[in-house]
């Protein structure tokens, strides 16, 4: 059961529970704005546990499975109970969803995290290029929608 006073001393409220459509990211980023908090003040906070940085790619969804150790560092960054940070993380909310955990990709990313560095940084490379191609394909899908006369056959 979640306190009826946050670790910063303010009054405990429903609102401060993750709401039904919130992921990890989403979660942080309304209790940090809604306290109105930096980056940098839930860092300090923290004791500097976790880094502003690291906060910012919990938010931008680039980190989805933060160690216990982080995610107690950031409740305590944000003066909040623990407990819904590592719910949303246990729910898979927060972290690998099934659907990814089935597919190719996931298989890559398991198998690159255990491969030797040189084979680590290959399979980075081909990812960014693919990331990099995407960007371009998603470029002239917006010049295109702007200007349909622009559209390559």
């Amino acid at each position: 059961m979640i306190a009826d006073i946050l670790t910063d001393g303010s009054p405990y409220s429903e609102e401060m529970n993750p709401h039904e459509d919130e992921d990890l990211a989403a979660y942080v980023r309304r209790v940090r704005t809604e306290k109105e908090l930096s980056t940098q003040q839930v860092e300090d906070r923290s004791g500097g546990k976790i880094s502003r940085g690291y906060i910012s790619q919990i938010e931008g969804r680039h980190s989805i499975n933060p160690t216990p150790q982080k995610l107690l560092a950031l409740a305590a960054g944000l003066g909040i109970p623990s407990a819904p940070l590592f719910e949303l993380v246990r729910t898979k909310r927060g972290g690998v969803a099934d659907n990814f955990r089935n597919s190719k990709l996931y298989l890559l990313y398991e198998r690159a995290k255990n491969s030797n560095p040189q084979t680590r940084r290959f399979i980075e490379q081909q990812v960014e290029m693919l990331l990099a191609w995407l960007d371009s394909k998603e470029r002239e899908q917006a010049e295109v929608q702007k200007d349909p006369k622009s559209a390559r056959p």
